[in-house]
C-alpha cells in the first residue's frame, strides 16, 4: 500500500490488482478542507472508492465513503476533505479472471479553488456554450451573496447565491458531484428564462424546465454527469433530503423523485428530437449549418433545412447577426 503526503505536488502510481482482490493507496495526514484530485486509468472495469481510516478498517462495507464509482477505462474525480486524518484510494477488481493494471494520478493541495470564483467560472462557461447554440435576448446573471438560504435570486435574469454554493461544497465532499449539482441547478434556471422568453410554456413550468435542462445538457454531451447526479441522489436519499431541508428553496438541489425522472428522460431516445421543433428557430446559423453537414442522433434535418431556407430569404428578419452583439446574458 503506497502512500503520498498532502502537498501541492502530483504523485503517480501504477498498481496491479489481482482478480477478486483490492489494493489501496494511502494519502497521509490530510488537513480539513484539503483538496484532492484523482485521475484513474484501468485496463478493464474496476470499482474505486475514496474513504477515511474508519471506513478503510470496515472494508468491504464502508459506511460513509467520500466517493464510490466504477472505472471503465478512465475516471477523474475530486473531493474536499471533511476532517484531519489519513485517507485511502481503494481499487477493487471484481473480475474472476484478469488482473487490472491501473495508473493513478493523485494531486493534493491545502485548499480547493475559491468556491464562489469556481461557480462564477461555471456560469461564464455556460454563457459561452449557450451563445454558441442559441440566439436569445440578454439577461443578468452572476454570483452574489443573497443573505438567505436560497439557491437563486432575481426577477430580471437570475443570480446564483453564494450561500447555495457554500452549502453544496460543505455537504457534497466529491467535488465533481458538487459541480454536477450546481450545473443542473443552473441549467434549470436558464431553462426557466428561455421558456419564458421563447413562450414555450408547459403544463408545469418547473417540470418543463427540468426536461429542458436534460435536453440542453444532452445536446452539450453532458449525459454522463447527469447520470452520475441522478444515481448519487437515489443512492444517498437520506443525505439529499437532509440537504434540501436546509434551504428555503424547494427546487434546489435535485430531489430523489426528480432524480428518478431525470434518469428516465435520459433513457428516452426520442426526447431531444422531440424538442427540435421548439429549438431550431432559435439556433445560431453556424450551428444549423453544422447540423446540416453533420447531423447528430437528435437532428431533424427537414426542420434545419427549412429554417436555413427561411433565413436566406431577403425579407427574413435578422437573427443572431445583431442580437448577439449585445452583452452576453
Amino acid at each position: 500500500m503506497p502512500s503520498v503526503e498532502a502537498s501541492p505536488k502530483v504523485a503517480y502510481f501504477t498498481v496491479s490488482v489481482p482478480p477478486k482482490e483490492f489494493k489501496a493507496i494511502r494519502v497521509k495526514r490530510l488537513p480539513k478542507d484539503a483538496y484532492i484530485g484523482v485521475e484513474v486509468e484501468s485496463s478493464h472495469e474496476i470499482t474505486i472508492a475514496f474513504v477515511d481510516t474508519n471506513d478503510y478498517i470496515n472494508l468491504p462495507s464502508p459506511q460513509k465513503p467520500l466517493m464510490v464509482g466504477k472505472v471503465d477505462k478512465r475516471l477523474k474525480f475530486s473531493v474536499t476533505i471533511p476532517a484531519n486524518g489519513d485517507y485511502f484510494v481503494v481499487l477493487v477488481n471484481r473480475s474472476e479472471i484478469s488482473a487490472a493494471e491501473v495508473k493513478i494520478k493523485v494531486q493534493a493541495s491545502r485548499s480547493s479553488p475559491g468556491q464562489a470564483e469556481g461557480a462564477d467560472r461555471i456560469l461564464r462557461e455556460f454563457e459561452r456554450q449557450m451563445h454558441k447554440l442559441f440566439v436569445f435576448d440578454s439577461f443578468s446573471t452572476g454570483v452574489k451573496n443573497c443573505g438567505r438560504k436560497l439557491a437563486f435570486y432575481g426577477t430580471d435574469g437570475f443570480y446564483l447565491c453564494a450561500e447555495y454554493v457554500q452549502l453544496i461544497y460543505a455537504k457534497v465532499p466529491n467535488r465533481q458531484m458538487a459541480v454536477n449539482f450546481l450545473s443542473f441547478s443552473i441549467f434549470h434556471e436558464l431553462g426557466l428564462q428561455l421558456i419564458e422568453q421563447w413562450d414555450l410554456g408547459g403544463h408545469s413550468l418547473r417540470r418543463t424546465a427540468d426536461e429542458f435542462a436534460v435536453v440542453l445538457m444532452t445536446m452539450l454531451q453532458q449525459e454522463a454527469n447527469l447520470r452520475q447526479l441522478g444515481s448519487y441522489c437515489i443512492e444517498n436519499s437520506s443525505a439529499v433530503n437532509a440537504f434540501k431541508n436546509q434551504l428555503i428553496d424547494r427546487w434546489h438541489p435535485v430531489s430523489v423523485e426528480r432524480a428518478r425522472t431525470i434518469l428516465d428522460w435520459l433513457e428516452d431516445p426520442g426526447l431531444v428530437s422531440s424538442w427540435q421543433e421548439k429549438l431550431v428557430p432559435h439556433m445560431q446559423t453556424d450551428l444549423l449549418l453544422r447540423l446540416q453537414q453533420t447531423p447528430t442522433a437528435w437532428t431533424k434535418s427537414v426542420l434545419v433545412q427549412k429554417e436555413l431556407d427561411k433565413r436566406r430569404e431577403p425579407s427574413a428578419p435578422l437573427t443572431e447577426d445583431k442580437k448577439s452583439k449585445g452583452r452576453e446574458f
